[in-house]
């Protein structure tokens, strides 16, 4: 079974409070002409695999009363784990379990409560998960390297991607064992587990510039889709970064866009009729309708354009290239552009350009940082004391190494001083792909995605555990991005 603790799939340590006497609490108390809610019933309970998911079951309860319930599941022989508390409406409703073992049977009962906290427990049924497919039986591994003091709680989610085979996004504990896994035709290099609890993938081909209409799409956790996003017509979606944030009636999504147009780069050695990207930020509702949009074209400069395929020999390229979006404190816009080298803030009401970081028109000036700023960054975030933490590649450094850095912002003197850093033992340099987290306790999840490792190193930069992800016996150096997560259920801050 899954291991308890933080972020296990199910919550170990449960006691079946055993056939439970129901229906007495409901009427104490109650006066003449006073209606008594129905007491609490399971009435019926059925338990299948999951064909998202052989590491999951999905659970039919039918029942009468029900306010709130979970799902209680174990094998013969150990004591029962449960899943979180849900809120249910209706007499039928159906949840997941998760991070179960494949081809395994388990016993699964449902207890539940009443809307007066009347509890009541179903009878037991069993149920067998299914099976593996091949390709994460026998081709995919998460191999851990270094393991420092005790095993950290949580899962690790990375998208597994090498055609012409099919990809998945995953999520392995930190032992290694993979937990959850969902199956697609075709999916780009973006997934991880947004703030709402769902699981949010880029389907699609494109690489950031390419002529191929890509979109996201946002599964529960039991591996159906609940929503799709997309730029809206003569754009297409970008598959760097999507944020979700609350709505009425569903999120607000803030993500990436570009359209490609004819560019005459003769001044800059190129050809004269290529075709070059720029990107947008764009804002939806939850119907899908825009909101907002901010153009690169209107606010950065092709003279700043220093990474990526030159102008020279650009015929199908970028300009601009940008690779994360965050939401600052005063809920404007940070964008990471990498073919500028440069971060950039963004008012979220009218699209003006408050500053930028790094690159050729950056405004600030770097203090105690032997590097003087960062080159071909990605995944720029900005921590809960306001400072930003990046993964700054390297590419233009001296000797060229991958490396994390934070700094601290003073906006009105134009200062960035770094405040930490780590650099990997041996060194590491990753020309493209990478992210990082800054976690509650203070540790920092690292993913090196062009290498296919991650790493979670304390503040003195020591390493605590490390792991590579393999396909084939070979280290997936196509990975985006490596995110640390509590719960395959909920969102909860790592």
């Amino acid at each position: 079974m899954t291991p308890g603790g933080r972020g296990s799939g199910l919550r170990r340590g449960v006691t079946i409070l055993g056939l439970l006497a129901v229906g007495t609490a409901a009427g104490c108390g109650d006066g003449p002409g006073v209606t008594r809610p129905e007491a609490p019933a399971v009435t019926r309970i059925d338990a299948v695999p999951n064909p998202q998911n052989a590491l999951s079951l999905l659970v039919d309860v039918a029942s009468t009363g029900l306010a709130t319930a979970r799902v209680l599941a174990w094998i013969p022989g150990d004591p029962p784990d449960s899943t979180p508390v849900r809120s249910v409406a209706g007499d039928a409703f159906r949840l997941a379990v998760l991070g179960l073992e494949a081809e395994t049977t388990y016993r699964v009962a449902v207890e539940g409560w009443g809307e007066r906290g009347e509890p009541v427990v179903s009878d037991t049924v069993e149920a067998t998960t299914g099976a593996l497919p091949d390709y994460l039986r026998y081709q995919a591994d998460l191999l851990i390297g270094t393991m420092t003091g005790s095993v950290p709680g949580g899962y690790v989610v990375a998208n597994l991607r090498r055609q012409p085979d099919a990809q998945y996004t995953v999520a392995f504990d930190f032992t290694g064992d993979l937990r959850w896994y969902r199956r697609w035709d075709q999916v780009g290099s973006f997934g991880e587990q947004g703030k709402d609890g769902n699981f949010v993938v880029f389907t699609g081909g494109t690489t950031g510039f390419t002529p191929l209409y890509g979109y996201y799409t946002e599964i529960a956790p039991d591996g159906e889709v609940v929503r799709t996003h997309r730029a809206p017509p003569l754009f297409y979606t970008d598959n760097h970064e999507i944020l979700l944030t609350p709505g009425v009636g569903g999120p607000t999504a803030h993500f990436l866009s570009y359209d490609i147009r004819f560019l005459d780069l003769s001044d800059h050695g190129g050809s004269s009729r290529a075709r070059v990207a720029g990107h947008q930020i764009l804002r939806t509702g939850p119907g899908g309708d825009l909101e907002f949009r901010w153009d690169a074209w209107d606010h950065l400069d092709l003279d700043d354009w220093v990474l990526g395929t030159s102008p020279a020999a650009c015929t199908l390229c970028d300009f601009d290239h940008p690779n994360s979006l965050d939401l600052d404190h005063d809920g404007d816009y940070i964008l990471s552009v990498r073919n500028l080298s440069q971060v950039v803030k963004i008012d979220s009401r009218t699209g003006a350009v408050l500053w930028k970081l790094g690159g050729g028109s950056g405004e600030f000036t770097f203090l105690d940082d032997p590097e003087n700023g960062f080159s071909g960054q990605h995944c720029v975030r900005v921590l809960d004391d306001g400072h930003l933490l990046l993964y700054d590649n390297g590419t233009e450094h001296v000797p060229r190494e991958t490396r994390v850095v934070e700094y601290a912002l003073d906006e009105d003197a134009r200062t960035a001083t770094r405040v930490w850093e780590f650099r990997h033992v041996p060194a590491v340099y990753t020309s493209g792909l990478g992210s990082v987290q800054r976690l509650r306790n203070g540790n920092t999840f690292i993913g090196f995605g062009g290498a296919g490792m991650a790493s979670l190193v304390d503040p003195a930069g020591m390493v605590l555990w490390e792991a590579e992800l393999m396909i084939d016996d070979v280290p997936a150096t196509r990975t985006y991005r490596f995110q640390d997560i509590v719960s395959l259920y909920d969102f909860e801050a790592p």
